[in-house]
């Protein structure tokens, strides 16, 4: 004879299911947000490869991030991260955030800049990418998001620093090419958690983070996991080898 056994849950277990619930449900409304805020974002993005590749400056600027989140892994996707204007970086990370959900796979990019720019400008934006083809560059300077940045770098260290799982190796590699300009896969955000993603393309739109800010705040992420100061960096330096 099959005997079922069941208990009830205790209040504090049925408050943190109902909370879990809740929170995924808001979850859900920010994804469909970002969604919808991505495709615009793109069809500006798009705009900037009109003329290419006889005329594109802005495109030559855009060119390693978007090739990069549309192909992965292969180039250093932050080299003129600087240079781009604040409403290209507004608009990349608009777009790095909605990628992969439902509604915004990645072959839009190439729809997008197709329709836009048309088929040349496509062709030329998957060439392989000399590192010194930078075109006509220019200093942006400002960012329009002067204050969401360092916050949003303290809440991905509080998560990842110091830490050896796949979240967190993806994210140190992301964070370093930011440091350093070298090769990333953007791909990678598709896989991170919604809160950590979100943090890290708030990252990305926020121009004034040096490598200084850098270091003190995973400093002080280490240190509040117990670690030493200088564990924070140096988790982020092993990204080298």
């Amino acid at each position: 004879m099959n005997t079922t056994f069941s208990r009830q849950l205790s209040e504090a277990e049925r408050q943190k299911a109902m909370d879990d619930f809740a929170a995924q449900v808001r979850d859900q409304r920010r994804v469909k947000a970002a969604v919808e805020a991505g495709a615009p974002a793109l069809q500006r993005l798009a705009k900037c490869f009109a003329g290419a590749p006889a005329d594109a400056a802005a495109a030559r600027l855009l060119r390693p991030l978007l090739c990069n989140l549309y192909r992965g892994c292969g180039t250093s996707p932050f080299r003129h991260f600087d240079y781009l204007t604040a409403d290209n970086r507004d608009d990349f990370a608009a777009v790095a955030l909605a990628l992969g959900h439902e509604g915004f796979p990645d072959r839009r990019i190439r729809e997008e800049i197709k329709a836009v720019a048309g088929e040349a400008a496509f062709d030329w934006f998957c060439e392989p990418q000399p590192e010194d083809a930078t075109g006509e560059l220019w200093d942006a300077g400002t960012t329009s998001d002067e204050d969401g940045g360092i916050e949003a770098l303290a809440r991905i260290a509080d998560a990842v620093v110091c830490e050896y799982s796949g979240q967190a190796f993806k994210i140190r590699a992301i964070l370093w090419a930011l440091c350093d300009g070298g090769e990333a896969d953007l791909s990678d955000l598709m896989a991170l958690d919604w809160k950590l993603r979100k943090d890290l393309c708030t990252v990305l739109r926020t121009i004034s983070i040096s490598t200084e800010d850098m270091e003190i705040v995973l400093g002080a992420a280490a240190e509040r996991k117990h670690r030493p100061y200088e564990d924070g960096y140096d988790w982020l330096l092993e990204a080298q080898s």
